[in-house]
């Protein structure tokens, strides 16, 4: 059977991903921003590594932990991060339901677009043979 796509959720700068869980082959749960809102949390799976998610002197840092600070104090939902070994890892919690979306910079593939969607890049970059 084939997978559900993810939903996304839109705010201009992030790179996040939003899932419609599913809670059984059969049965779909979707799960979108006014439940995210309604639960009090947003759930956001992130990698720990220096750019995205990491702590410095007891300091949590990184760059997509500091973006959804400011959505968080944006919409007044608190959030929880949920971390993951790799890219795989988080793709897989992401469907499994264990979070809401993917707070991670990657690049846009046709492979993954098939699984993902995606919102508006905050920048872009163009790989290039030198």
């Amino acid at each position: 059977m084939k997978k559900t796509i993810p939903w996304l959720i839109l705010f201009p700068g992030f790179v996040f991903i939003l899932f419609v869980s599913c809670t059984s082959e059969k049965k779909e749960k979707i799960i979108d921003l006014p439940q995210i809102m309604e639960r009090g949390e947003l759930i956001a799976i992130t990698s720990y590594s220096p750019l995205s998610y990491f702590v410095y002197r007891g300091e949590v840092m990184g760059y997509e932990y500091e973006l959804l600070q400011l959505y968080s104090e944006h919409t007044g939902i608190p959030v929880k991060i949920k971390l993951a070994r790799d890219f795989g890892e988080m793709i897989n919690m992401l469907e499994r339901g264990e979070g809401d979306m993917i707070a991670y910079g990657l690049t846009v593939t046709s492979e993954r677009r098939e699984r993902l969607a995606f919102t508006n890049p905050f920048n872009t970059t163009r790989q290039v043979l030198v």
